[in-house]
């Protein structure tokens, strides 16, 4: 009769040993989503920074191109006030 406890008894320290080496498990793979899903989320973060980057520098080179633009048909103009007053 004490063989049979302690088989049932052991049985159930089996059962809970993998229960709790099943529930390691899925928090060490939860944990590890976790840790890819702030991975991702910095790279993300990462890509939105150069794409704001890339904008402004194109904003810039735009400015630039209508200033000197500008300065161009100023020039224009000036030379041709300067031909109409000769």
């Amino acid at each position: 009769m004490i063989s049979v406890l302690m088989l049932g008894m052991v049985a159930c320290q089996g059962a809970d040993k993998k229960a709790n080496e099943a529930a390691n498990a899925k928090n060490a793979a939860v944990e590890e989503q976790a840790e890819a899903n702030k991975a991702k989320v910095e790279a993300n973060a990462k890509e939105a920074e150069a794409n704001v980057k890339a904008e402004e520098e194109q904003a810039k080179e735009e400015i630039n191109a209508k200033a000197n633009n500008a300065k161009a048909d100023n020039a224009k103009a000036d030379n041709a006030k300067e031909e109409q007053a000769k």
